[in-house]
């Protein structure tokens, strides 16, 4: 039995986990930004007077939209992140100047496939040649929740027509563990790895998996990392984006890695596998009509559910809660059978790995001399 689960992750790379990403600029230095993950989009980090400052430090850097008239458009994109838990999304920002035709700023959390997964925000400072929310150049301090659970980039994206101002933004500070590989940083675009999770039993077969937020446009290749679990299929569609997989008689923990040909991006499935259950069996010698006791000796995960069939019984089924158990049966069973035994995992087994069973009957005595056997 297979249980997929999405969890925190456990990361192949080296990076510092982080409970919280921030950003203040204060560095003053967008190389060092952009080894942290970040990647601008005509944004630069500038250095204003405090009089028109949106933190609250003593150094005022901060990220600086620039309007030149005409269309404008720009863009900040976080570091990849893991959305597990109740998130915030924390920044202030506003316009230097309130003028202008139109302006925005629309903050979203999108996934590795570029799907847009929430709009945090949206936003108009400026529409109709007029302010759109209040004074736009009295700084905003934004608290929104975040409610997409999974893996993302925050992206601050600004619009404008006809404006010649500034747009501002500073003190980001936005709840989730950083899942990039920050030592993988080309201009912000850095790799990153997505955990998922699955439970197998030894020797499944056909087991599909698939390369989760993947892109029509890219390829992906497949291996077990740390040790092989079985063999991998890759040929089930045209960039290898799901793959079957066919279990060895094993058990324990593995790592299956789906690496992205473009972005160098992985998905990882860590999959646990059950051993399968088993059953030995005694019995003591008894006489042939006499009721007896088998003892069974279960491994694998209780309870576990055993069938079962003796002469003319049919199919008989017994739950089973401790390892070692006494199994009674009639003096009818003179032949005796297992049928499956499955375990709390749902692994099970069926008659073809269970032992075959002899009950041990004591021999007849021979008849006393000098006495016939009576007859019907």
């Amino acid at each position: 039995m297979r249980n997929l689960g999405y969890v925190v992750l456990l990361l192949l790379f080296s990076f510092s986990s982080l409970a919280q990403v921030t950003e203040n600029f204060n560095h003053d230095d967008q190389s060092v930004s952009e080894g942290n993950c970040w990647q601008f989009n005509n944004i630069v980090i500038d250095k204003i007077p405090g009089s028109q400052s949106i933190n609250t430090g003593t150094d005022f850097e901060l990220g600086l939209v620039e309007f030149t008239g005409g269309s404008n458009t720009a863009s900040l994109t976080g570091p990849y992140m893991d959305f597990s838990a109740a998130n915030q999304i924390s920044f202030n920002h506003k316009l230097r100047n309130a003028s202008g035709s139109y302006s925005n700023i629309t903050v979203q959390i999108i996934d590795p496939s570029g799907t847009v997964r929430q709009t945090i925000l949206d936003h108009d400072y400026r529409s109709g040649n007029a302010n759109a929310n209040g004074n736009p150049t009295t700084t905003i301090n934004e608290n929104i929740n975040i409610t997409y659970t999974g893996y993302g980039q925050v992206v601050f994206s600004w619009s404008a027509t006809g404006t010649n101002t500034d747009a501002l933004i500073d003190d980001i500070s936005i709840d989730g563990t950083e899942v990039a590989d920050e030592s993988t940083s080309s201009a912000g675009v850095c790799e990153a790895t997505f955990t998922f999770q699955d439970t197998v039993c030894s020797g499944d077969q056909a087991v599909l998996y698939t390369a989760e937020y993947n892109i029509s446009s890219e390829t992906y290749t497949w291996a077990f990392s740390g040790g092989s679990a079985g063999t991998i299929d890759d040929n089930l569609t045209s960039n290898d984006s799901i793959v079957e997989v066919t279990f060895d008689t094993i058990s324990g923990d593995y790592s299956l890695v789906a690496t992205e040909a473009g972005t160098g991006n992985q998905v990882v499935w860590a999959i646990h596998v059950n051993p399968l259950p088993s059953v030995s069996y005694s019995i003591d010698s008894v006489c042939l009509e006499e009721a007896y006791t088998m003892d069974l000796t279960l491994t694998g995960t209780g309870p576990w559910t055993l069938e079962y069939q003796y002469t003319g019984s049919g199919t008989q089924t017994q739950v089973i809660s401790t390892s070692s158990y006494g199994l009674n049966l009639p003096g009818t069973a003179d032949t005796f059978s297992f049928i499956s035994l499955t375990d709390a995992n749902g692994c099970s087994i069926d008659a073809s790995l269970m032992p075959s069973v002899t009950v041990p009957y004591f021999p007849k005595p021979d008849p006393l001399p000098g006495i016939t056997p009576m007859s019907n």
